[in-house]
């Protein structure tokens, strides 16, 4: 894939940039009576690099703009006076944060925890002694289902509700309420900018599952928001279903360290979500049928395969069980390109396996083009993908590429893209995801992201 998103996150971060240092010496000369929009605007850029960055998986970007937004914070509340040591604090911050621009593929491996330490000691240093431990003391959010969502500080969630602000944990989805709505991950972030603070966010692929699982047809895309908006409200700045927003009960928000159960929980807001007639969603139309026609080619493979396994498991474990999946795989031999659906190729070489997609790469093809991918990962220990000649897709194609290679993780099958279609790479720049992002997220190797 190209670098065009990280291109518009750099370009954008140094637009912001571009004034921070006169801005910070203007707040320092005028100390006490400095301008609170002038701490306010400095505050945004940091706000605005932190959630991209958070989106991005750009840890160390994260963390450092979080860590100069907690500094300003606490001064915009008259908490901390912007005294000559706490700017050239605030400025050595931001100039590592222009550095880490310049090559910002390799951002993480910048060191910012002597940055993060001085920062976080001019917080401390501007509280009381009993809400100094806060700072430094995490909570645990979990998502709707327990697992563990994010983690942030006592102090920091405890900011994001002053002025009686609401903290929500809402559930998007990547499918059906932004990449079909034509915006990307990080337009919708700087839409949401404008009524309240983006705390983090994160991509749940693992809800994407393999290629032996059934099709989701869903990536779930969760933002921690903090507004002063209320509930009947705030469901209209975020274009959802109520159900899909859930209240951070601030009741529950125990202290705890990232090893005891959660200090908040997220609990699904009372009353039911309206009814809005609407037509039958064309994708999920065609996705539904794709998944019918799939289970339908697959009935007779599957049982075949399912008696080889019965015979092996009467054998015993270890060998038997070998014995018994190849008696089920002996009755499909593997295929060759006459087996393959129209548009895909298959090419078999000694140590790798290549497969050729052309053509429409969309919902209504999922079928088979999930079976062309499950059969070429057991051809060969690598498994070398051509989009050269795709001609048209949607984000439809891109979950099964994420299926893929966590089908291959699975075997131990090494995945690449060895061409990809500017209509490809146009679908994963809408997407919003990026080779960095891929490998923050544990998606290291991602064939799709180049």
């Amino acid at each position: 894939m190209d670098d065009s998103i990280l291109a518009m996150f750099v370009e954008d971060a140094r637009e912001h940039l571009a004034d921070i240092e006169q801005d910070l010496l203007d707040i320092e000369e005028a100390g006490a009576g400095f301008d609170p929009e002038l701490v306010n605007k400095v505050f945004r850029t940091a706000h605005s690099i932190k959630g991209s960055a958070a989106f991005l998986g750009l840890s160390a970007m994260r963390d450092l703009s979080h860590g100069i937004e907690n500094v300003l914070d606490q001064v915009r509340g008259h908490d901390l006076m912007p005294s000559h040591q706490v700017i050239n604090v605030v400025l050595a911050a931001f100039d590592a944060l222009n550095l880490m621009l310049e090559d910002v593929e390799h951002c993480d491996d910048v060191d910012v925890a002597p940055h993060l330490e001085t920062l976080t000691r001019l917080v401390q240093g501007s509280l009381p002694p009993e809400q100094r431990a806060a700072v430094v003391t995490m909570c645990t959010l979990r998502l709707p289902d327990g697992r563990e969502g994010f983690t942030m500080s006592e102090h920091a969630l405890a900011q994001a509700r002053k002025g009686g602000n609401y903290v929500y944990l809402v559930e998007y989805d990547l499918i059906h309420h932004v990449h079909k709505r034509n915006k990307s991950p990080l337009e919708l972030l700087r839409f949401l900018e404008k009524s309240g603070q983006i705390l983090d966010c994160r991509v749940d692929f693992q809800a994407v599952g393999t290629l032996e699982d059934a099709p989701s047809n869903r990536i779930p895309f969760y933002l921690l928001y903090a507004s002063i908006l209320e509930q009947d409200l705030v469901k209209v700045i975020f274009q959802l279903p109520q159900e899909l927003i859930y209240l951070v009960d601030k009741d529950t928000n125990q202290p705890c360290s990232t090893a005891m159960p959660p200090a908040a929980s997220a609990v699904r807001l009372a009353g039911p979500s309206p009814v809005v007639p609407e037509e039958v969603d064309a994708m999920t139309a065609a996705f539904d049928r794709a998944v019918q026609q799939q289970a339908a080619q697959q009935a007779g493979r599957e049982s075949s395969q399912e008696i080889g396994q019965e015979i092996g498991q009467e054998i015993g474990q270890g060998i038997g069980q070998g014995i018994g999946q190849g008696i089920g795989r002996a009755v499909s031999p593997p295929p060759s390109t006459a087996d393959m659906p129209d548009g895909v190729a298959l090419d078999l070489a000694p140590a790798v396996c290549r497969l050729r997609i052309a053509g429409r790469a969309t919902a209504e093809r999922a079928a088979d083009l999930k079976r062309a991918l499950l059969a070429a990962l057991e051809q060969r220990p690598a498994l070398e993908l051509d989009c050269a000649a795709v001609e048209e897709v949607d984000i439809t194609f891109l979950q099964l590429l994420w299926a893929t290679w966590l089908s291959a993780k699975a075997r131990q099958v090494a995945v690449s893209c060895t061409a990809m279609s500017p209509v490809l790479s146009g679908a994963l720049r809408m997407a919003g995801f990026h080779r960095v992002a891929f490998d923050s997220y544990g998606l290291r190797g991602f064939p799709g992201a180049m």
